[in-house]
């Protein structure tokens, strides 16, 4: 890491190019991105009474480091506004695998499910709803669960604490939801069965539940389809449950799977949880599911779902007036209006688009000659760069593929210095790779030159930049080896465009905290703005320097 005055020797007070100096600025959030506090993936979800707190398990089996995150909201029962707060002892002398949460109503107790004894833990809290207090050593545990279904997911209890309901599957064979009736009000040393219901038909790998504040609805999510279905109860809380066909796919979120539901008081909010984000969807009726939609911002973002549920990366012609998308196989080109150039935002026009699956099907990078007359592709499904000749500059629809280099297995991301005599590409071990051309441009007469490491900083460079004279660098990764937290990282070259000389200045934009799933990302040539193309919300996001 550069010294202080190494830093401001080599422009570290600019505005520009400087991501200390980065910031999203977009609103509403409805969506809380875990991924830039979290080491590991969450799991479950629970609100204080009053949603100005919220629970989740950072659930790490393979290090046995699951541990409860709370988190403050500022404003009541929404997820955009939460800060993370603390974490609590690690629960692994309690179990090996804990996967799901609930409290007590007055916080004095927190129940646990835990996969490695497939049992139903209590653990007392000695100040109430502080985390820190769970005392892990004197932990209650329920009978075995395993009786019903081979693998128990998710827990509830009907706000009276004489009802505790648990949800699994055996394999994706059959899917179901057990009632167990505790003879003493949250005592869970001693129940019996009480009642079952199979959800096989709709979900057949169900990951978590919820019930609305009357017990007169009951909600299912899973891997499976990834969708939300809706139950009714005819009996509140106890039974005559009927599926109603009312349900709201959510798969464009939870890419990497849900994982926790909660139901604010008022029925209106359902709270979905996957590995790294909780969103809120807003019920136009309250506990009815159908027609519930997840409010993405309306400013600083552009929702390109229709397009691509995660764009991998962005081009932009020099003026600011169109935007390339990259798809896994398929460049969308939008037009920007003339009147606000390089305002990425909604409303913009429908894209045209090209199709280069041919060549490449799995792209992780683009760039374009600064006349638009050449695009380059990278890709990890044929590890090679991938040339294309446009005969109208800029208009993608008029593309056609030249030839292909190959090179290193994984590579992601693509750069040319503004001459194109020098390319440069990172890969899935943390590194940069630079090649000289010694046609400019041409990739055939490209030729590998050094490779520098940044493994100290993050395991993976997924999309690199430079600054125009060559003298920044910028590489989006993981936080660290161990840590999975997308982050744009800033490196300072002595020597311009000679990586061998990129020393980290110690700058990360946390990018996580907007999109978990982030892929790719590119600046404004003046260095006043960072444009993100995130996978967890498959949107657009803008950052301004400010």
């Amino acid at each position: 890491m550069l010294s202080k005055s190494l830093l401001a020797a080599a422009g570290g007070a600019e505005t520009a190019w400087n991501l200390s100096s980065a910031q999203y600025l977009g609103t509403p959030i409805n969506y809380y991105s875990a991924g830039a506090v979290l080491d590991f993936p969450q799991r479950g979800l629970y609100f204080y009474p009053d949603g100005t707190r919220m629970y989740t398990i950072q659930n790490d089996s393979v290090l046995f480091n699951d541990k409860i995150a709370e988190y403050h909201l500022s404003t009541p029962w929404d997820v955009g506004t939460a800060t993370f707060i603390k974490q609590s002892p690690n629960l692994y002398s309690v179990d090996s695998d804990t996967v799901s949460l609930w409290f007590k109503p007055d916080g004095t107790k927190v129940y646990i499910l835990g996969l490695g004894a497939i049992k139903v833990f209590s653990l007392t809290l000695s100040t109430p709803w502080d985390i820190s207090t769970i005392d892990t050593i004197n932990a209650q545990s329920s009978p075995v669960l395993s009786g019903q279904t081979s693998t128990q997911v998710a827990l509830s209890f009907s706000p009276d604490g004489l009802n505790l309901y648990a949800i699994g599957s055996t394999g994706t064979t059959y899917a179901r939801i057990y009632r167990y009736n505790l003879s003493t009000a949250w005592d869970i040393t001693a129940f019996t069965f009480g009642a079952i219901f199979d959800v096989t038909a709709q979900e057949r790998q169900p990951t978590a539940f919820a019930f609305n504040s009357t017990g007169t609805s009951f909600y299912v999510v899973g891997n499976w389809n990834r969708t939300i279905f809706q139950y009714s109860l005819t009996t509140p809380w106890l039974g005559g449950i009927t599926y109603t066909g009312n349900s709201v796919n959510i798969n464009p979120l939870t890419n990497t799977g849900p994982r926790g539901l909660f139901f604010n008081p008022d029925d209106d909010i359902i709270y979905v949880t996957t590995p790294y984000v909780v969103a809120q969807y807003t019920l136009p009726t309250p506990s009815e599911i159908a027609g519930a939609y997840l409010q993405y911002p309306t400013t600083k973002y552009l929702n390109v779902r229709t397009e691509e549920s995660s764009p991998q990366n962005v081009e932009f012609k020099p003026d600011g007036l169109q935007m390339y998308m990259l798809g896994f196989n398929t460049v969308y080109e939008y037009a920007i209006p003339p009147e606000r150039p390089w305002e990425v935002y909604s409303p913009i026009a429908t894209p045209s688009e090209y199709y280069f699956g041919a060549q490449e099907g799995f792209a992780s990078g683009i760039f374009f000659k600064p006349d638009g007359r050449r695009m380059y592709i990278i890709g990890t499904s044929g590890d090679a760069v991938q040339e294309y000749f446009i005969s109208t500059p800029w208009s993608i629809s008029t593309a056609s593929w030249i030839g292909s280099l190959s090179v290193t297995i994984n590579p992601y991301g693509l750069f040319f210095s503004p001459d194109g005599t020098k390319m440069y590409y990172g890969n899935s071990f943390g590194e940069v790779l630079e090649y000289t051309l010694s046609v400019a441009w041409n990739i055939s007469t490209a030729v590998y030159v050094q490779l520098k490491s940044l493994s100290s900083e993050t395991r993976i460079c997924q999309s690199i930049r430079f600054k125009p004279d060559g003298t920044k660098m910028f590489v989006l990764g993981y936080l660290s080896a161990t840590v999975y937290q997308k982050s744009v990282f800033e490196y300072i070259l002595s020597t311009p465009w000679d990586i061998s000389t990129a020393t980290y200045t110690g700058r990360t934009l946390m990018v996580a905290l907007q999109d978990s799933v982030s892929n790719g990302f590119n600046f404004k040539p003046d260095g006043t703005m960072l444009f993100l193309a995130g996978g967890s919300n498959s949107g657009i996001y803008t950052y301004d320097f400010v």
